[in-house]
């Protein structure tokens, strides 16, 4: 006949059931709206510390999500331009490349 201990009931010779192992440190849990703290060099340009205001002021114009939309756009925009453009022998030219042409910057 088998003891009691063998058949995973109550263990044979009284002594108590062992404790499960512990169990590992929790992770800690990011919240969704936190970012991590950002290092920056302590000095930008040689002369602008990290509690310059022009420098704040312009590190929250660069980090804010409608400065980076801007930008997304002026690429988008800037492409569709460089797609649109006909390149055309002896100077000949067209309506839209006559537009381009005022719309474009130049540094004269």
């Amino acid at each position: 006949m088998e003891a009691e201990g063998e058949k995973g009931g109550a263990p044979a010779n009284g002594d108590a059931p062992q404790p499960a192992a512990e169990e590992p440190p929790k992770k800690s849990v990011r919240r969704v709206g936190a970012k991590p703290p950002v290092e920056r060099e302590p000095h930008s340009l040689y002369c602008f510390g990290l509690k310059n205001p022009i420098r704040k002021r312009l590190i929250d114009i660069v980090e804010n999500k409608f400065f980076e939309a801007f930008i997304l756009l002026a690429i988008c925009g800037t492409c569709l331009c460089l797609a649109v453009f006909q390149p055309m022998p002896a100077g000949d030219t067209t309506a839209v490349n006559e537009f381009l042409e005022e719309i474009e910057v130049s540094s004269q």
